[in-house]
Formats: structure tokens, C-alpha cells, sequence
């Protein structure tokens, strides 16, 4: 990173495109697998749990905002140039580039903000909405869970859906 930096200037899509690579590269990293206790070899269909390191996820949110800043910089002076420019065609292209700027933009401001909320348990939200050990399933009535019904009769009820 610290070469490209020498090298290039910091409105540079070399720049951007780094600190972007940076960013997922720490974001990715932060999310742990603990093995679950007593967890063997066979059982290989079960879900590790994760652990979530907030260090590389804030590290991650940083280079994120290196990024943002890049592509502003990079904004900014297409817009000068748009603004000096009197090539009918060559704003047509500034334009377009300036426009696809904004997008990507957009795109990045998205996900710092998830970087900067906390990070979701996708395990806890599938046993939320699918049931869980000891949780009641939000979705059982649809299925037939709130009559009553043992698992076997929703499930019969299902095949018979399915039908």
C-alpha cells in the first residue's frame, strides 16, 4: 500500500482500489470459526460458530473511508475538468465517467455504514425464524405449528403442499 501511495496520487483509482481491497481483505479476517465443543470429524454439515474481531472490523471501516475519500478526490477533479472542458464530446465522456463516479460512491458510503453497525448473527436470525432448541418458530403458523401439530404432522402437511 505505502508503494502504490509513493507512486500514485491519493485521487488515483490505484489508490481507491486498494484501500476497497484493504477493506474487504479485514473484513473477511475479522470473522473467526470457534469450533463448537466436543465437535468431531463427521460432523462436517454443522455450522461453526464465528467470533467477530471489532479491531479488523474498525481497521476495515477506516480503509473504507480511505476509499471514499479517494473516489471524491477523483470526483472532484472530473468536475473541474467537466467545468474547463468545451469538447462537446469530451463532456459526454466526463459525464459519464462523473455519473458512474457517483454510483460506485454511493456503493462504498453503503457499506462503510454496515461496517459501522454491529456485526449481524446470522445464526441467530435463521433460529429465530426458523426455530431453534428451545425457541418457538415465528413462522409455525403458517405450517400448522400453532394448532398443535407435531413436527411429523407439519412435515406430512408440507409434502402434502408440495403436492
Amino acid at each position: 500500500m505505502e508503494l502504490k501511495q509513493a507512486i500514485y496520487a491519493e485521487e488515483h483509482e490505484v489508490i481507491a482500489e486498494a484501500h476497497y481491497l484493504l477493506s474487504l481483505a479485514l473484513e473477511f479476517a475479522s470473522i473467526k470459526p470457534v469450533p463448537k465443543e466436543g465437535e468431531g470429524e463427521g460432523e462436517e454439515d454443522a455450522e461453526p460458530d464465528t467470533q467477530v474481531d471489532q479491531t479488523l472490523r474498525d481497521e476495515a471501516a477506516k480503509e473504507m473511508e480511505a476509499t471514499i475519500n479517494s473516489i471524491k478526490l477523483k470526483l472532484q477533479n472530473k468536475e473541474v475538468e467537466l467545468a474547463s472542458s468545451a469538447n462537446s464530446e469530451e463532456n459526454d465522456i466526463l459525464r459519464s465517467q462523473i455519473a458512474d463516479s457517483k454510483e460506485i460512491l454511493a456503493d462504498m458510503e453503503a457499506r462503510l455504514a454496515e461496517l459501522s453497525k454491529p456485526p449481524i448473527d446470522v445464526k441467530g436470525m435463521k433460529e429465530s425464524v426458523f426455530g431453534g432448541a428451545g425457541s418457538e418458530n415465528p413462522l409455525g403458523g403458517l405450517l400448522g405449528a400453532n394448532e398443535g401439530e407435531s413436527a411429523a404432522e407439519v412435515d406430512a402437511r408440507i409434502e402434502e403442499a408440495k403436492k
